[in-house]
């Protein structure tokens, strides 16, 4: 501009001269004033935050008549906008014909990522009704940036097409914001959407702790009772720890963590009021050390070889060194070499342990006169040596003890698998079985039992009358006819008295005759019931070793020792009284439906799921619920094993035998 200027001040001159020919008159009309204004001077440097310019001539707003020119590098903006991605300083001049503005100054500042988004809603609980709704707003250091975040559903990883959230599916949902440019997600916040039910017909629903205070150790419990309208509920209950939005195991809550924990219960579709429980930190203990002395023995014998160790702990630390043990006597104490203590005078001995100043308290170790104890022994016995390969005829074996000192029962193997053998023996593989027990390292003597091919009772008359130039009999005469025709998954199947939905194919592994070896395999065809029903597993807590996962007809068979009728059984019973070959399936025999059912997706909204319910309901069948059902697994004596048929692959619950699920029975039978 300067060196503009200078040319204009060198042809003055001649200008004048000519402008003197031509017209006397003197032009003095002024200069026009060019400005440039901006909207802001800082803008962020994410490429998306923007100044804007707006030139004036004379106080005129001219701004499309002129152009604006960034001086970092001479560029002239087009429109009359600036953006940009490099933090720095940039200048801006405009000019107007021949004549410029002063520079004005835009600073672009690099995003702060050390920040995270702060996600906020109008409320915490909406209706289930699809209407009612939830609005949020996300700000960055109190700014409001909505329109620059993405607000993400946590619950099913979806993003929410605008700030707002609504749904027709009761439940606890979670939410968090990103914003545009910064890779820190907000601090999640939970959403409570409450079932719509018809008014008066609502159970009160309340969450109850009989603690709202623990210590952070991992070991203080605070219990949670669930009641409605004042009545304690125990089924279809559950309390979920809005920190995760999953439910707490067993009605109880502790933790490690110092803080405030917040908790929600659901009854059925209903939820209740949300406690909170304040975790406190541990009281550090005081600094004197505690001092314990233990031994690995109460008691010994007095046989000069027996010994009790000694450890010595400092605040439950133990120690190698720098202590004193002590066996105290009447008069005086003396001091042990080391740790290890041994005598041939029987009686009671007191000891303790010195560090530095500090005593443990006395301990009594007890020595015993020396006794000449017997050899354990075990015997078996079985109460015959042959039975038919027919899986009914069993042998039963007595299992005797002697001069064990343990209370823990002796096992019966089948040594052709080593398997655990529970209850009488039975089989469909003829051949020669081996079986001994054993307690601890201490085996019994072996028993065999041979097991005969199961003879026809007519061999001269053919089995089938169709065809009478095969007269022999099928090799397992409990298999069921082979089916009519070909069959896959999904399709109804109705013949010889067995109906059901095909849900999936196996093949199972066939053994020689001492089972010590495969020799083939056996292809099997699932089906499901058409019918389901609401339940308990048992009616009392007893452990049957009901432990297959793979295959609930051999949980049927340990079920029925503890009770054949399967009286005390309802899932099982409702199963076994389908007919002969219908069970209560295993754990991996449900997953294996879930994923037919599923179409392998694990959501209960695929298409497949449709297309079996309308197969089970087009045959006079029930559907497929999204719930829990029972499996045969047993965890322990008061619980057993469910798997979930929901969002997700099915997840297995430990749940108490006496509340009530939906049962599935199943039926197998081999194809060619």
């Amino acid at each position: 501009m300067k060196l503009f200027r200078l040319f204009l001040l060198m042809i003055a001159p001649l200008l004048g001269f000519v402008a003197c020919e031509e017209n006397t008159q003197v032009d003095n009309k002024p200069d026009p004033v060019v400005e440039l204004k901006v909207d802001k001077q800082t803008i962020v440097a994410d490429g998306e935050d923007k100044a804007t310019f707006t030139v004036f001539v004379d106080k005129v707003e001219r701004t499309a008549d002129c152009k604006i020119i960034c001086l970092k590098d001479n560029s002239i903006l087009d429109g009359r906008t600036f953006a940009s991605t490099e933090a720095g300083e940039y200048q801006f001049k405009a000019t107007f014909e021949s004549f410029a503005s002063e520079a004005v100054a835009v600073t672009v500042e690099t995003l702060d990522v050390d920040c995270a988004p702060v996600l906020v809603a109008d409320k915490k609980e909406i209706k289930a009704d699809g209407e009612d709704m939830v609005i949020f707003t996300v700000t960055l250091e109190g700014e409001d940036v909505t329109s620059k975040s993405t607000i993400i559903n946590l619950t099913d990883k979806s993003e929410l097409e605008d700030n707002s959230f609504a749904t027709t599916t009761p439940g606890v949902y979670q939410f968090a914001a990103l914003m545009e440019g910064n890779p820190l997600e907000s601090d999640a916040i939970t959403i409570v959407a409450e079932a719509v039910e018809e008014p008066g017909n609502e159970p009160v629903v309340t969450l109850e702790v009989d603690k709202s205070e623990i210590l952070a150790d991992g070991t203080d419990v605070a219990t949670f009772v669930v009641k409605a309208d004042g009545e304690v509920v125990t089924e279809d209950v559950f309390v979920f720890y809005l920190a995760t939005n999953k439910p707490v195991k067993d009605m109880q809550f502790s933790t490690t963590e110092v803080g405030e924990h917040k908790f929600l219960a659901s009854y059925g579709s209903y939820f209740s009021n949300e406690i909170t429980i304040t975790a406190t930190e541990v009281v550090t203990p005081a600094p004197e050390p505690i001092i314990a002395l233990t031994a690995d023995k109460s008691e010994f014998v007095a046989d000069g070889t027996d010994k009790v160790t000694f450890t010595v702990t400092s605040d439950e630390v133990a120690l190698e060194s720098g202590y004193t043990i002590y066996l105290v006597g009447d008069a005086e104490s003396s001091a042990l070499k080391g740790n290890e203590f041994k005598t041939t005078t029987a009686g009671e001995y007191k000891f303790k342990a010195v560090v530095d100043e500090y005593e443990s308290e006395v301990i009594t170790i007890t020595a015993t006169e020396p006794e000449i104890v017997a050899e354990p022994k075990l015997t078996i016995s079985a109460d015959k040596t042959e039975i038919v390969a027919d899986g009914i005829d069993a042998v039963v074996f007595e299992i005797k003890e002697e001069n064990f000192d343990t209370d823990d029962a002796p096992h019966l193997y089948n040594l052709a698998d080593n398997s655990v053998v529970r209850g009488p023996f039975t089989t469909t593989t003829a051949g020669t079985y081996e079986f001994v027990a054993r307690k601890g390292e201490v085996e019994s003597n072996k028993i065999t039992i041979v097991a005969k091919a199961v003879e026809p009772e007519n061999p001269e008359q053919p089995e089938n009358p169709e065809n009478p130039e095969n007269p022999e009999q099928p090799e397992n005469p409990e298999q069921p006819e082979q089916p009519t025709k070909e069959y896959k998954v999904g399709d109804y199947y109705n013949e010889n008295g067995v109906e059901g939905v095909v849900f999936g194919f196996a093949e199972i592994a066939k053994y020689n005759d001492s089972y010590t070896e495969i020799v083939g395999y056996d292809k099997y065809c699932y089906l499901f019931s058409m019918d389901q029903v609401y339940i308990e597993w048992s009616t009392e807590n007893v452990q049957c070793n009901a432990m297959n996962f793979k295959d609930g007809s051999k949980n049927m068979l340990s079920i029925s020792y503890q009770d054949p009728t399967y009286a005390k059984y309802p899932a099982a019973k409702w199963c076994a009284d389908h007919g002969e070959g219908w069970y209560l399936p295993a754990s991996n025999e449900l997953h294996m439906m879930w994923d037919a059912i599923s179409g392998g997706n694990h959501v209960f909204t695929d298409p497949t799921v449709a297309a079996f319910n309308k197969t089970l309901t087009d045959n006079g069948g029930n559907v497929i619920e999204e719930t829990f059902y029972w499996t045969s697994n047993e965890v322990s004596e008061s619980h057993a094993e469910v798997v979930c048929f929901s969002e997700g692959k099915g997840v297995c619950l430990d749940i108490l035998k006496a509340q009530k699920y939906d049962v599935r029975a199943i039926y197998k039978f081999k194809v060619e």
